[in-house]
């Protein structure tokens, strides 16, 4: 069953892969995609999710603080987003993955954290059926630092841990992102924002090595 409120395109691309492409509902023709290996998973379901308007109560009653008018207005930037249901053929072992790519920038940040609820609540909604432990990864463009109230809400909120802090050295990653150029008083050009905006999420209380490669055959894109 297949249930989506965008349009959504499958992707054709070299076999054994599939991908599905989500546009964003602005008028830039970028998106997300999310692409995985149909010889070891089969995709059960799927959902592409509007960041745009709210999908809860947002006026403070269930979350505090309320939104304001303001941040509700920022919001609408055409950010979307996908979430889908895979099987591993091989083991049966049944997983959701998720993806977005928040808004860009840096002094808007409770645009992002907007957007963060609203796609949260969203997979919420499509993982309601299913089995408490089935696990939940959630991947992508967050534009958003370690110390950012978008980590802070998915990681202490919504319970998620991140897989490059579990499985690294100690810690996210130095950087995942080099932005931008800067000249240097002696005249060398250097980046102008090197940190660390991407990340993967998991939430589940028997099978965090599916962030770690346990299962291959997987790949979200923004």
């Amino acid at each position: 069953m297949h249930s989506y409120p965008l349009p959504l395109q499958i992707l054709c691309v070299s076999a054994p892969s599939r991908g599905v492409f989500i546009k964003k509902t602005s008028r830039k023709p970028d998106g997300v995609a999310m692409f995985w290996k149909t010889d070891k998973l089969q995709m059960k379901s799927y959902e592409a999710i509007s960041l745009d308007k709210p999908n809860g109560d947002e006026s403070g009653k269930a979350t505090r603080p309320a939104v304001s008018p303001h941040v509700i207005g920022m919001a609408e930037r055409g950010s979307v987003g996908v979430v889908a249901h895979f099987q591993h053929l091989e083991t049966s072992l049944e997983f959701v993955v998720t993806t977005t790519h928040l808004f860009w920038d840096p002094a808007q940040e409770d645009v992002k954290l907007l957007q963060a609820r609203r796609m949260l609540r969203a997979v919420d909604a499509f993982t309601s059926a299913m089995n408490a432990s089935t696990p939940t990864i959630f991947a992508g463009d967050f534009n958003s630092l370690p110390d950012s109230k978008v980590y802070q809400f998915i990681t202490d909120n919504k319970h998620f841990r991140s897989a490059y802090a579990r499985y690294g050295d100690g810690g996210e990653p130095a950087f995942t992102n080099v932005n931008g150029a800067t000249e240097t008083e002696d005249k060398k050009q250097v980046p102008s924002f090197v940190g660390t905006l991407d990340y993967i999420f998991y939430r589940s209380t028997r099978y965090a090595r599916l962030c770690s490669g346990y299962f291959p055959g997987l790949l979200a894109s923004h």
